[in-house]
């Protein structure tokens, strides 16, 4: 006999559908029947959105009105969530406005986040504490705008794109300068010297952990 799916606990329904992917919640289990579209609609699925890493074959929707849905559907409950390519500044407006509570952000490879996008947004989520970009160019002037917005700030994450470093210490004396709350920070691909690296050491004293890497280019010659 075929287990009845629909006379699970609607906890237990939760849990397992928290494991499946946006797309798949969004596109196919929340239209299977009554039951499990009221689970998906409930603002706490919703805590946590992860659009990292789609698969090519998820392209073929509209990611940025899926994003838009759940973060409405999130109901300002939005604790975390990570975008990979297809953020925008209108999407990351859309974001900070559902909620000024939101302590967790993660963008990478989002060449449509532009610096006055960032810096308007960081406004609107003064408890952030965890920030990483990755793979997409911020100034420095942003980088100390988002200390001055986001005073909790303990865990800062910025991987810079090989196309378009920053300029050299640029980014360190901005975080020194307004981040003195950090405890986690992790900078890659930016040519950090002996001064932004005492500047982070003097202005972050609470830092428990400090990653700083150079891109290490590899050339095969056939």
């Amino acid at each position: 006999m075929k287990p009845n799916w629909l006379e699970l606990p609607r906890e237990v329904t939760a849990n397992i559908f928290q494991r499946l992917g946006v797309i798949e919640i969004v596109t196919s289990a929340c239209q299977v029947c009554p039951l499990w579209w009221n689970i998906c609609k409930d603002p706490f699925m919703w805590r946590t959105i992860d659009m990292g890493k789609i698969e090519v074959s998820h392209y073929k929707y509209d990611l940025k009105k899926i994003c838009r849905y759940v973060v409405e559907r999130s109901c300002g409950h939005l604790e975390d969530i990570n975008i990979e390519h297809f953020c925008t500044d209108d999407l990351l407006h859309c974001i900070a406005d559902s909620t000024s509570q939101l302590p967790r952000l993660r963008l990478a490879d989002c060449w449509d986040v532009s610096d006055k996008g960032m810096w308007e947004v960081a406004k609107k989520l003064p408890l952030l504490e965890e920030l990483d970009i990755s793979y997409f160019y911020l100034s420095k002037d942003t980088f100390e705008a988002i200390g001055q917005c986001c005073p909790l700030l303990k865990v800062l994450k910025f991987c810079s794109s090989m196309w378009c470093r920053t300029e050299l210490d640029d980014v360190a004396l901005a975080i020194a300068k307004t981040m003195s709350k950090l405890r986690h920070l992790q900078i890659y691909g930016n040519n950090l010297s002996d001064v932004g690296m005492t500047a982070i050491l003097d202005g972050c004293p609470l830092l428990q952990y400090l990653d700083v890497l150079r891109y290490i280019y590899f050339v095969t010659w056939i």
